[in-house]
């Protein structure tokens, strides 16, 4: 299925849609599928939104913080152009 293609269109190019442009994506969709748009948001209803994400794994040298070196060893960087 294009997705992208139904985004742009429905965006006209500017990568943001609101919720007018998602139901209008969702139409589209719907017909694509030759489903009806009643069951493409029951199936959306249905879904998990938890399904498909990964869990980060632990990576020494970013969640050690007894491995930070430099400016970040001290708590990191800080704005000080405002100060006087």
């Amino acid at each position: 299925m294009d997705v992208e293609g139904i985004f742009l269109r429905v965006s006209k190019g500017f990568g943001r849609i609101n919720y007018d442009t998602f139901l209008l994506a969702l139409e589209e969709i719907a017909a694509k599928k030759r489903v009806s748009v009643d069951a493409l948001f029951g199936r959306l209803a249905e879904a998990d939104p938890l399904a498909a994400t990964t869990k980060a794994q632990y990576v020494r040298h970013h969640d050690d913080k007894s491995t930070y070196t430099g400016v970040y060893k001290a708590g990191g960087p800080r704005n000080l152009a405002g100060a006087r």
